[in-house]
């Protein structure tokens, strides 16, 4: 029941009916009553064939609304009141797929509406004709509706819905990007009686620059024999489209300046920094390239495949304001990681291997990079990167923020949750637990918007957990730095006392 609920207003309507223009208005819309009785279940699943029965319906409506045509024969502005009263419809169908699309087969068809009462309130005496003109189609497709059966629907009503399916779009563009989300059914709807529904969907995240044309082969499971409410296969197909679109668009670069270029001298070799003054601030800019990140699962863990270059920029003495560039790297890293979600969609994970290979070094401004002496070093630090990098993973990542900050969802709590590995797909079983009185108020508010905004102000990037991620790794790489001359100057000292010891002792021979 939603009662007292202010939608605003609609757009704007203007219409050119050849010999008339019409331009109306509805503003102040509010919902006075809206009511369905719940003594019955509204959906019923039996063996391929749901059944929709809805009962004593009741819904009431208000808005102020003006109009004028052109020529202006008619004009008039006022208020309009709509009164649905028990309206009570039963429809029973199945689904079928053909010519990759979903088509709906009517079987039965009941309604019955105690009445309907529409009245324009207003200043013309047109308001009047109106209201009758209203009244009287709609009692008669009222009754119309009640009275299809048979033949009759097959050959109008079941037609009309089909055409009304195929138009509605498979694109969803995302507001403010070039990206958009595409999908559709690519089977038939699979009921089974009072257990299960399924919904076979195809859905992709796509690029406007660059379209993902990748073919999934992975035949998904039907269904498992267990106490969750929702079950759903993710293909590694719907995966990496996302990951491709990410990489497209350039939503995976990041920069660092928790670097020194004493610390690089170590890794590239200590003489092709001579131009630079001691210890000065370097960038680092971290992006991915072609081919995309690629996402392989397997039953026992996940693997990743991520090309990153890197461009290393660097300041040359202390009041420099621009960075100088050094050199740009190109690296192969290789992950593999397990993972799991819990009941606050916080999603805990573990690196049981992480393998970093520089293939390329080009564009030096400082002499011929040694990549041995790079790979060398990486090599040396790998261990280090997984550990710091666990040790965050470990603790977990809330996503409970797109529910609550991207779909603004309020009334939605996650009772029970696992997640599963399969092969060439992941799965989520899932039991939700719905809040009706912060649904009402959603919904109401919901209603009441002037305009529906999914923007979200949360940055991966900026999120205090990843910025300690990074700053913790550079300052684990600094420390390593250190301890490694440290131990390279004790070397060095204690062979230097060594050989002053044998020169001591071949003197006095």
């Amino acid at each position: 029941m939603i009662n007292g609920t202010q939608i605003g207003s609609l757009p704007r309507l203007q219409a050119d009916l050849y010999l008339l223009k019409i331009d109306m208005n509805a503003t102040n819309i509010t919902i006075n009553n809206l009511y369905v009785s719940n003594k019955t279940d509204q959906v019923i699943l039996g063996d391929e064939e749901v059944t929709i029965d809805m009962r004593d319906f009741i819904f009431n409506m208000t808005a102020e609304y003006s109009y004028i045509t052109d020529p202006p024969i008619f004009a008039d502005f006022g208020l309009a009141d709509i009164l649905i009263n028990n309206m009570s419809a039963l429809i029973r169908g199945t689904t079928f797929y053909e010519n990759q699309t979903i088509h709906v087969d009517i079987e039965e068809m009941k309604g019955n509406l105690e009445s309907f009462d529409i009245n324009f309130d207003g200043l013309s005496d047109f308001s009047i004709v109106l209201t009758d003109i209203v009244g009287f189609f709609v009692n008669l497709l009222g009754g119309k509706i009640a009275g299809i059966a048979g033949e009759e629907l097959s050959l109008n009503l079941v037609p009309l819905i089909n055409k009304i399916i195929q138009i509605i779009p498979t694109e969803l563009p995302i507001p403010g990007t070039n990206l958009y989300l595409l999908g559709g059914f690519d089977s038939n709807l699979h009921v089974t009686k009072d257990s299960y529904m399924r919904l076979p969907l195809s859905a992709s995240l796509q690029s406007r620059k660059e379209f993902f044309d990748e073919k999934s082969e992975i035949i998904l499971p039907q269904h498992l024999d267990d106490p969750y409410e929702i079950q759903l296969f993710l293909s590694e197909y719907t995966i990496n489209s996302i990951s491709h679109a990410l990489h497209v668009e350039d939503y995976l670069k990041f920069s660092t300046q928790l670097i020194k270029t004493d610390q690089l001298s170590m890794v590239v070799g200590s003489q092709l920094f001579n131009f630079f003054d001691h210890n000065m601030t370097c960038q680092l800019d971290f992006d991915t390239v072609d081919p995309y990140p690629n996402i392989d699962i397997k039953p026992d863990n996940t693997i990743v495949f991520v090309n990153i270059t890197t461009d290393i920029s660097c300041r040359k003495h202390e009041n420099d304001t621009q960075f100088y560039h050094v050199a740009n790297m190109l690296f192969l890293v290789n992950t593999s990681l397990i993972f799991e979600i819990d009941n606050n969609l916080t999603i805990k994970g573990q690196i049981n291997d992480l393998k970093a290979t520089i293939t390329n070094a080009y564009n030096s401004t400082i002499g011929e990079i040694a990549i041995y002496l790079v790979q060398l070093e990486i090599s040396l630090v790998e261990n280090v990167m997984k550990g710091i990098i666990n040790s965050y993973i470990e603790k977990g990542y809330s996503l409970y923020w797109i529910i609550t900050d991207v779909f603004k969802i309020t009334f939605l709590d996650i009772r029970e949750i696992q997640s599963k590995n399969g092969d060439g797909f992941l799965y989520l079983e899932l039991t939700p637990v719905f809040n009706i009185t912060k649904a009402h108020k959603q919904a109401k508010a919901f209603l009441s918007q002037d305009e529906i905004n999914v923007k979200t102000n949360h940055n991966l990037l900026n999120d205090p957990a990843f910025m300690n991620l990074e700053k913790q790794f550079f300052n684990e790489f600094g420390s390593y730095q250190k301890a490694k001359v440290m131990k390279e100057q004790q070397q060095e000292q204690a062979f230097q006392e060594y050989e002053g010891k044998v020169n001591e002792q071949f003197e006095q021979l």
